[in-house]
């Protein structure tokens, strides 16, 4: 078998090919800047040759959709909290590789 650089069929990211990033929510104030995802992604497009989706993705962290996002961010204001099953959720995914940023 040859493998050949450059194959159409390489998928590193997913299907689309383009980086997506997730938008945690949790019980509380979640989404104080909105639209930060967004201008985040712009800002990544724009200085490095990562293709991304500038479509933020808001998902609780025991959302399945989670397992197929390499990024998120957690950001807000104030005190928040999180179920057992979604604490559990959040570990795996990072203990997988996801990638979190916390704002």
């Amino acid at each position: 078998m040859i493998a050949t650089l450059g194959s159409s069929d390489a998928r590193a990211i997913g299907p689309s090919g383009k980086l997506r990033i997730g938008r945690l929510r949790y019980r509380g104030d979640w989404d104080p800047y909105p639209g930060a995802g967004h201008e985040l992604a712009t800002e990544v497009q724009l200085r490095t040759s990562v293709d991304v989706s500038v479509e933020e993705v808001p998902l609780a962290p025991d959302h399945p959709r989670m397992a197929h996002l390499p990024f998120a961010i957690l950001a807000g204001r104030g005190d928040f909290s999180w179920s057992p099953a979604e604490r559990t959720a959040l570990r795996r995914w990072i203990d997988v590789g996801g990638f979190l940023w916390v704002d």
